[in-house]
């Protein structure tokens, strides 16, 4: 932890790999060491590592947690996040699909982090230039924010400001224009 925090992640991942063959492969701490070298190791660019670890974390955490929990939500997030750096996209959005899904159904429209799941399929979406499905989440992540947590809250403002990158990027100035001035005036 010592070396992820201060961003050594070669040393990082060193002394995690040394310290997994020390701990039960079923305990939560193997798993939640496992993400760390998940993260670890998509930082440095070894996202086929990263995934190998989200994985190992995935498992753990369904037999200690069941298949429909928060903390399984979050690791589909990362896996989805991790193929998509792959354009391994069919992957990334199976991935996220399920994350959102176990989010809904579990905790409701209304948690704090099912916009942010949405802003994650939308960018996918924007990827592989599926452009209705990206805006239908660009907004409807938007909305959410807004309503659950206020236009004055940054979460919503970085929602504004990603759904603006997207029509500019689609050429849709106008419409980009408008929430690049809507989020300015909110700052």
């Amino acid at each position: 932890s010592y070396y992820y925090k201060k961003g050594d992640f070669k040393k990082a991942i060193i002394l995690g790999e040394k310290l997994k063959t020390k701990l039960n492969k079923k305990d939560s701490e193997y798993a939640l060491l496992a993400n760390y070298l998940a993260t670890a190791y998509s930082r440095i660019g070894e996202d086929e590592k990263a995934i190998q670890n989200y994985i190992e974390e995935l498992n753990i955490e369904k037999n200690i947690f069941g298949e429909n929990h928060i903390i399984i939500a979050k690791t589909y997030r990362n896996l989805g996040n991790t193929y998509s750096r792959l354009k391994e996209f069919d992957k990334a959005e199976a991935h996220f699909l399920k994350g959102i899904n176990i989010v809904k159904n579990t905790s409701g429209i209304s948690h704090p982090e099912y916009p942010e799941y949405l802003l994650n399929l939308a960018v996918l979406y924007k990827e592989i230039k599926d452009f209705k499905r990206a805006e239908t989440l660009f907004l409807e992540a938007c909305d959410l924010l807004k309503n659950n947590l206020g236009e004055n809250n940054l979460k919503y403002q970085i929602g504004l400001l990603s759904t603006a990158i997207f029509y500019d990027q689609i050429g849709d100035l106008q419409k980009a224009d408008e929430l690049f001035l809507k989020s300015y005036q909110l700052q």
